[in-house]
């Protein structure tokens, strides 16, 4: 016997605390009174753990359902390890960190990893069966200079950037291969993870792997013929260079830990190319993939942003958007979640989009009387963006009305003069302003009354959500027309519903028609292009 007094797992992730393991003893480490950790998703007997003071060495044994590593290796369920002085588990991949210590600790000679210690057969009555880690999936985030762990070539990774019309940055490793089945992936969530715990990303080194499985995955699909493509919104990036820099490096680092054939598409910016408009997947598949036609039977986007409400699973908190999900749905691949692509969680419930464009479509639209055939005054009422400007030329105008509008005459004072010139002059007029509230509808009623000139609300039926939508089209596609979703939220909250005692006629709902120029703006404005 060497001697040892004692031996501990020190835990590296909680200060002070220590597991003290009696020789001899099997004891079960996981979600238990022992470690007092309270982790739901941890097995409450995940590793089990038995000291030998006479060899100096710790046989560990997963036995629980969760990745557990040692020294930032994959362990094997049911496989027996034999771990010396030094060595690092870990509960869950990447957490619950526990260093073996001896006291006093071992000869150093003695507790460095051997690389061809053999598995020994416990069927020859032998000690229990042993052998080193599976080197499967390396973490590569290890703290501890002096962790025991095998020799692991150093990957590099070599490719070409380019950025797209200011918005998208692409990276093409130099050995990517196009192909129909595309595996496409979102990356923060699902392929890396805040190594901080923060909400964002502290700098461009505070990344670590979304679990230590992604790369022997993302190897899998690889050699099955899928072409692995990434996706990701970074509109914090926009044009700054320093930024843009940065982030190339993080990006370079990431590649080379998980090593395959790959290409990347960065939005940075909110454009066309953000997610979840398909504009980088149009990229991907008319200028990077030898414009192959996609397997879409076979191919598949993976991302977190799937609308999950609050906890969807124990402890977690609601996704921050519907992103990814939509971003699936437009270009119409098939979607997953991390946790069902690699952990095989099977789908949970999800939040439905704020707004679906396709009711816009389905919905049948009602037909009220529309034009007077004597003098009146029409007062518009609707959101920025619900279609208020294109119904009245389309509608009124081209039967005679005079045109009123705020924008561009500049003010209501303005707009209001045209009004009284107009029904003066015995003409039909219409005020295309979005005129929230009372007051700025009285201002016109009573221009209505000073003629003793009938006055009919037209509203537009068209929702928060609706509008938002709206806007976001006309954003993509208009680059002069842009409204602020402050503004929009500030016009619904101000909104008071018009009634017939402010002085009305008659109200009518007007149903949104859109008008397109082209088959191209069509197709974009049935997508989701909101992010939630």
């Amino acid at each position: 016997m060497f001697g040892t007094k004692s031996c501990t797992l020190v835990s590296l992730t909680e200060n002070d605390k220590k597991i003290v393991l009696p020789h001899n003893e099997i004891i079960y480490i996981g979600r238990n009174p022992i470690t007092e950790i309270k982790d739901l998703h941890l097995s409450r007997n995940q590793l089990s753990i038995q000291a030998n003071y006479d060899t100096v060495e710790v046989v560990a044994s997963v036995v629980g359902s969760n990745y557990s590593e040692c020294n930032g290796y994959i362990m094997e369920k049911n496989e027996v390890y034999r771990l010396k002085h030094g060595d690092i588990l870990a509960l869950k991949s990447n957490q619950y960190q526990y260093e073996i210590v001896f006291d006093p600790p071992p000869p150093q000679s003695d507790y460095v990893i051997n690389e061809n210690s053999k598995r020994e057969g416990s069927d020859q009555g032998l000690e229990p069966e042993t052998k080193r880690p599976k080197l499967n999936f390396p973490v590569f985030d290890c703290s501890k200079q002096n962790i025991s762990k095998a020799n692991v070539e150093e990957n590099t990774i070599s490719g070409n950037w380019e950025i797209i019309d200011r918005l998208c940055l692409i990276f093409t490793s130099t050995n990517f291969k196009p192909s129909p089945k595309i595996a496409a992936f979102d990356l923060d969530g699902t392929i890396i993870r805040v190594k901080s715990g923060a909400q964002f990303p502290k700098n461009k080194d505070d990344w670590d792997l979304w679990n230590v499985i992604v790369p022997k995955k993302l190897r899998e699909l690889t050699a099955d013929g899928y072409s692995i493509v990434i996706f990701s919104n970074q509109a914090a990036i926009k044009q700054d260079q320093s930024k843009v820099k940065e982030f190339k490096e993080k990006i370079s680092n990431i590649l080379q830990k998980i090593n395959i054939p790959i290409i990347v598409f960065i939005s940075t910016d909110k454009s066309i190319y953000r997610k979840p408009v398909p504009g980088m997947w149009d990229l991907f598949t008319k200028k990077y993939n030898s414009k192959l036609d996609v397997d879409y039977s076979n191919s598949f986007y993976v991302g977190d942003a799937a609308g999950r409400p609050k906890s969807w699973a124990s402890s977690k908190k609601k996704d921050h958007s519907l992103v990814d999900r939509l971003f699936a749905e437009n270009i119409g691949l098939k979607f997953y979640t991390p946790e069902e692509l690699f952990l095989g969680n099977k789908p949970g419930e999800y939040n439905k989009p704020s707004f679906d464009p396709q009711l816009v479509f389905s919905t049948p639209k009602k037909s009220p009387p529309l034009i007077s055939s004597n003098c009146e005054l029409v007062v518009m009422v609707g959101f920025p963006g619900s279609g208020k400007s294109t119904f009245c030329k389309e509608n009124l105008v081209k039967n005679g009305y005079i045109y009123a509008n705020r924008d561009t005459l500049g003010s209501w004072q303005k707009c209001a003069k045209v009004v009284e010139e107009g029904l003066q002059n015995g003409k039909s007029v219409v005020v295309d302003n979005t005129n929230p509230d009372v007051e700025s509808r009285k201002r016109f009623i009573t221009l209505a009354k000073k003629f003793n000139i009938p006055c009919r609300c037209f509203i537009m039926n068209v929702d928060l959500n609706h509008a938002k939508h709206n806007n976001k089209f006309r954003e993509l596609t208009d680059k002069r027309v842009k409204v602020t979703d402050a503004v929009i939220h500030s016009y619904n909250k101000n909104y008071k519903e018009p009634t017939l005692d402010e002085g009305f006629n008659e109200i009518v709902r007007v149903d949104f028609v859109p008008v397109f120029e082209n088959p191209e703006k069509e197709k974009l404005y049935k997508m989701f292009l909101l992010e939630n």
